[in-house]
Parts: C-alpha cells; sequence; structure tokens
C-alpha cells in the first residue's frame, strides 16, 4: 500500500470477517450457507483501496504505472508462486491423470490473470470434473482483480486526459450502473458467466472505487455513523447466513453484503464506530493481514486432502485442515508476502521484480502445459488405476448421439434394429446414459428409436430452465416439431435426473415468473402428453445416487488404497425417490403416459450396488455405465410385451 493511505486496522478487521466466512463455508460449516459472499466483501475493499491509491497519486501528479503494478507484482505474485508450486508437488502424489492435465491447464490460465474465464469455459463443459477436484479454482476471484488492476488504471489515466476531474464520478456512476444492470441479467440468463467475469462483477468494485475518489459524502453525524457501521455488519452476516449456493448470485443477491462493506468502510473514515472498534482488535486483525495468504492456501488443503480420503471429511478431519491452512497461511505472511512487500524493497530494483515475475510465470507456466499437454502424466499410475480410467468403456459406442444440440434433426441418431423408428429417447444425460441398455433391447424387440438427449434437458413445455432458457426454448420447440413431423414415432421414453429437475432447479413460466420444479416438470409433463394424445409417454424412473459409485472413486480408491462402500441403502434411495414420485404418478393418471420402475434392477433386498461381477456398474455417482444400463435390457422388453407397465 502506498505510504500517501492511512493505515486502517478495521479493514484487515473487515478483510479477517471475510475471508473467514470463505474458508468457514468451504469447511463445510452448515450455519455459513453463503460464506462465498466474502470474495464480495473482498471486491469492494479492494476497489477501495487501489482507487483511493490511484486517485491520490495521479490528483498530486506522481502516478506511475510501472510504480503501480510493480507493487501488484510484489503484493500478488510471490505468494501465488509459492501456492502453485507446493500444490503442484502434492497433486503429484494425489491427482488422476486428467485432474492432473486439468490443474495444469488452470495453472497456465491463472499465471495469465485470466483463471476466472478458464473456469467459466470449464464449467460450460458438461463432462467437466465437479468443483472439489480443482485445486486452483477458488483463483477464479484473482483474476477478476487482476483483470481490474491491468484496466482500472488505464481507464483512470485516459479519462483524466481527456476529461475534467469532475466527470470521473459520473462515469464511475455510469460503468456501476451498467455492471449491476447486466449482472441481473445475467443471473438468470447465463449464471455460469455471471459469477465468473469481469464485465457482472466490475459494479462491486466500483462501489469501492466511488468511496475511494471521496464520491460519497462524508458522514458527520456520530449517531448516523455508528447506525451504518451496524447496519452494514448486519448485511454482511445475514448474507453470509442467509445467501445459499442456489440462490441467483450475484445480481441482487450480492448487493447486501458489498453495500454492508461499503457502509463500514465509509462510516469508519470519518472517525471509528463501536463497530470500526470490534474489527480493529488484534486478533482480527492479524487474522486480516494473513487474509491473501489464508485465502491461497486453504483451499488446495481442503480439495488434496478431500480428494485423498474420497469419503466426505469428518469434524476431525475439517479441523486438522483449518488449523493447517492458518498455520501455513501465518508462515506465508511472515517470510513471503511481508519480505517481498517490505524488506526487499531495497534488494530488488523494479527491473528486477519484473525480470524475476517473468521467469516465475514462464517456469511454473511450463510445468503446467507439459501436465496439459501429457493428459496428466498417467505414466505416474499403476496399470491397475489407469485400466479403471479408461473411461470409453464406461459410456458406450455412441457418445456422440448425446449431445442434441450440436445435430440438426436430421442428424440425430437412429439405433436399435434396421427398421424405421418408432420410439424415441428423451431427455437429461441420465437418458445418454441409460441409451446403450435401450437400445440394445430395441434390436432384441425388432425395433428402432431415435436419441434426443441432452445434459440437463427434460421436456418442460412452456416453462423454461433459469440460467439455460435460450437452451430450453431451442429444445421444447425442436421436441414439438420433431414429433408433428415424424408421426411414426409412438412411443416416447423419457429419462430424466428427476430430482435434480423437480428439486434443484427453478423454471421461468411464459408470464415470465420463476416457478419451482415441481411445477414445471408436473405441468410440462401434462402438456406434452395432452398436445400428443395418440403417443405414449414412457416416464422411467432414474438410478440411485451414491458416493461410491464411479471410475473416479473406484481409481482413487486402489491409488490410495482406501476401503469404501460402493452400495446405497435401498431404503436411502427409496427415500431419495420420495421428492418427485408424487410428480411421476400424478404424470401417469393421464391416459398415454406410463411408468417404467427398475427398481428391482437398480437394487436387490437390502442395497443397491455399484459394482455387479467386479464390473462398474455406474460411471459416477450417478450414471449408470455401458454395463450398467445392459443390465436394464429386460426391463425394457418386459415393458414391450407387457409385463413392465407399473401404472
Amino acid at each position: 500500500m502506498s505510504e500517501t493511505v492511512k493505515y486502517r486496522p478495521d479493514i484487515d478487521g473487515l478483510r479477517a470477517v471475510a475471508v473467514s466466512a470463505v474458508v468457514l463455508y468451504h469447511a463445510g460449516v452448515p450455519q455459513v450457507h453463503g460464506g462465498f459472499v466474502g470474495v464480495d466483501v473482498f471486491f469492494v475493499i479492494s476497489g477501495y483501496l487501489i482507487t483511493g491509491i490511484l486517485y491520490r497519486e495521479m490528483s498530486e501528479r506522481r502516478f506511475s504505472l510501472a510504480s503501480f503494478y510493480e507493487r501488484r507484482v510484489r503484493r500478488l505474485l510471490p505468494t501465488l508462486f509459492a501456492m502453485i508450486a507446493v500444490t503442484g508437488v502434492v497433486s503429484w502424489f494425489v491427482l488422476l491423470p486428467d485432474d492432473f492435465a486439468t490443474f495444469g491447464r488452470s495453472v497456465v490460465a491463472t499465471l495469465l490473470f485470466v483463471a476466472n474465464i478458464f473456469f467459466w469455459r470449464e464449467s460450460s463443459n458438461y463432462f467437466d470434473a465437479p468443483a472439489h477436484l480443482k485445486p486452483l479454482l477458488h483463483a477464479w476471484s484473482l483474476g477478476v482483480e487482476e483483470q481490474f488492476y491491468i484496466l482500472f488504471p488505464l481507464f483512470l489515466l485516459l479519462a483524466i486526459r481527456f476529461l475534467p476531474w469532475r466527470a470521473l464520478p459520473a462515469l464511475l456512476l455510469v460503468g456501476f450502473l451498467g455492471s449491476f444492470a447486466l449482472s441481473v441479467w445475467g443471473v438468470a440468463n447465463a449464471p455460469v458467466a455471471t459469477f465468473y467475469l469481469l464485465p457482472t462483477r466490475a459494479w462491486e468494485l466500483l462501489a469501492g472505487a466511488a468511496l475511494g475518489i471521496g464520491m460519497v459524502p462524508s458522514i458527520r453525524s456520530g449517531w448516523f455513523r455508528e447506525s451504518s457501521a451496524i447496519l452494514g455488519f448486519l448485511l454482511i452476516v445475514l448474507s453470509i447466513y442467509l445467501v445459499t449456493p442456489k440462490t441467483p448470485f450475484p445480481g441482487w443477491a450480492a448487493l447486501p453484503s458489498c453495500l454492508g462493506a461499503a457502509l463500514i468502510i465509509h462510516a469508519n473514515t470519518g472517525g471509528r464506530t463501536v463497530i470500526g472498534a470490534l474489527l480493529s482488535q488484534r486478533p482480527l486483525v492479524f487474522i486480516g493481514l494473513i487474509s491473501y495468504s489464508l485465502y491461497l492456501v486453504h483451499w488446495p488443503i481442503f480439495v488434496l486432502v478431500g480428494y485423498a480420503a474420497i469419503e466426505p471429511l469428518g469434524t476431525a478431519d475439517i479441523t486438522v485442515c483449518l488449523l493447517a491452512s492458518f498455520g501455513l497461511a501465518a508462515l506465508s505472511w511472515r517470510y513471503i508476502e511481508r519480505p517481498f512487500r517490505g524488506t526487499t524493497k531495497d534488494l530488488l530494483s523494479r527491473k528486477l521484480v519484473f525480470a524475476s515475475a517473468g521467469l516465475g510465470m514462464v517456469m511454473l507456466g511450463t510445468g503446467g502445459s507439459v501436465l496439459a499437454l501429457s493428459g496428466g502424466l498417467p505414466q505416474r499410475m499403476s496399470e491397475d488405476v489407469l485400466q479403471v480410467l479408461d473411461v470409453q468403456q464406461y459410456v458406450g459406442d455412441e457418445r456422440h448421439c448425446h449431445l442434441a444440440l450440436r445435430h440438426k434433426d436430421d442428424e440425430l441418431c437412429v439405433r436399435g434394429g434396421n427398421i424405421r423408428e418408432t420410439f424415441m429417447l428423451l431427455g437429461d444425460s441420465h437418458a445418454g446414459a441409460i441409451a446403450p441398455g435401450l437400445f440394445a433391447a430395441a434390436r432384441e424387440a425388432g425395433r428402432a428409436g431415435l436419441q434426443f438427449s441432452e445434459p440437463g434437458y427434460g421436456p418442460t413445455i412452456g416453462f423454461l430452465k433459469w440460467g439455460e432458457a435460450d437452451k430450453f426454448r431451442i429444445l421444447n420447440e425442436r421436441l414439438v416439431n420433431l414429433l408433428r413431423q415424424r408421426e411414426q414415432i409412438k412411443e416416447v421414453f423419457i429419462v430424466v435426473y428427476w430430482h435434480q429437475a423437480i428439486v434443484d432447479n427453478r423454471y421461468w413460466n411464459e408470464a415470465g415468473v420463476l416457478v419451482d420444479g415441481k411445477t414445471a416438470v408436473s405441468e410440462g409433463l401434462r402438456r406434452l402428453a395432452e398436445m400428443f394424445p395418440t403417443r405414449k409417454f414412457v416416464l422411467v424412473h432414474a438410478p440411485p445416487r451414491g458416493s461410491g459409485y464411479g471410475y473416479h472413486v473406484e481409481a482413487r480408491r486402489r491409488l490410495f488404497g482406501v476401503p469404501m462402500s460402493q452400495t446405497v441403502p435401498r431404503a436411502e434411495y427409496l427415500e431419495f425417490r420420495r421428492s418427485y414420485e408424487g410428480i411421476l404418478k400424478k404424470a401417469a393418471d393421464l391416459p398415454n403416459v406410463t411408468v417404467i420402475d427398475p427398481l428391482d434392477f437398480y437394487c436387490g433386498v437390502d442395497v443397491c450396488p455399484g459394482l455387479l461381477g467386479g464390473t462398474l456398474l455406474y460411471r459416477d455417482d450417478n450414471h449408470l455405465s455401458a454395463f450398467g444400463s445392459d443390465q436394464l435390457v429386460s426391463a425394457f422388453l418386459d415393458y414391450w410385451s407387457g409385463k413392465g407397465d407399473d401404472r
């Protein structure tokens, strides 16, 4: 921080609140539902501090872009380099090849300050690994801040060159409102991009920037300052408790935490409030001082420990991870952050700082590139592990048939017997997973069918899934047109991950109102059935969900020698189905809707196994493998023979 900016311990205390919320959220503390809003608090703080420095130096005509970037390099890169290097070494022994390759790509993206863009693009890939397998996922927020640090000084330099200073507040206000409006629009239409990218996060940084240039009038009333600080603190605490991962975010949901941070910062600018005094306590200040290191180290620790443990971490494991995170953060702050920011200033010239940073980026980036290009160095693994990781054996030969958006109607796969199609397989990735068994049964029965499946899609006619409205609009229209054009299709098998479609998702109705999944799925199925009364719609129950299922878990189990149950109690699966079973039964009351329930194919008397004769029935924790879907051949044959209608 520039010497011209007065040190404020309350801001370090606010950092402590923010980083603690994030860490406890990642630790799985139940009450910290929205701990991720701590990142938004960080954005406001960064916008305030950085803009304050820039504004003062530019006002005094002593600003140097090179000096500013040098301070950012000293502040951010040494600790980041150390975290990446140590994480890479540990990952060598822990991560499976695909995950190690993804780690390598994320290293390169992080070093290029585009981690947020990388993880946005990765998240749009259906077959991407889940968050708990990505040690550098948290670097997305660094990407947002680094892009702001690169672009915002240039914006200010151009603004003061071509416009009077008094125009700056108006420019910031326009930027704030535009970014916020884009964020509000984005959470409904492009939620993943909105979460990760700078244009929809810039308003949070600009909220702090407005305070940094003195755009908001100072609060003279002591009572009003105290009230503002208390309100700000409550807004942050309530956001941490009330916001959940299912909340459309950022958009409106991020406003309370950002406003709370801004209120605390501004209320304590004219003098310390009670909240400011609380935040200035030494334990909180210390956590604030180590907050950058703590943010960097805690997530790789939780990811890598959880990766090796396979099972969800217990209380003792989480406690050890927390202690290790705080301990390593303190060491990092003492021996990496402080020296590079302070004592080495006279030893390292600006040229040497930039040269060292460039060398570090090249070395680590080369390592990351090697990991990415080599497929994660699979030669580290034993043949026993590599055999399990041969993904093709789990997805069947017609994986390309699943992804309807990539195919025109006349390019959709028709499979089964060598005849014209008389049925359709419709649904999400579970339809794609069950396809080998269904079409094998079709060949045996002398039938053929057309596959119309897309990740995350279900036929909610008249309803558009929140966050994927355009996709659902296109697919719903194509589905209706297909059924109208291909009158030879008499049966439609609908295979959807019903629990997710009904419980986890929300949908826009035709009036533009957001409704729950039960309403959308129930009404959407009814509309589809009534729209085509001469077609038979066959709803198929989705399989169980088991944390011990799948090739990824089996490979880790073999790698680490961890014993793990690969079964789900039958009673647990039956309880899981209750979330959606009523919807299927209600739909089956319609004259042209029936239900196939392969319960006895999924489960034995007591448990639902993940293995059969040593072969995996599931490719992950809820999708059948090709071998698993083959076990359902007799269920479909029974249906076609009239034995399997569970209406």
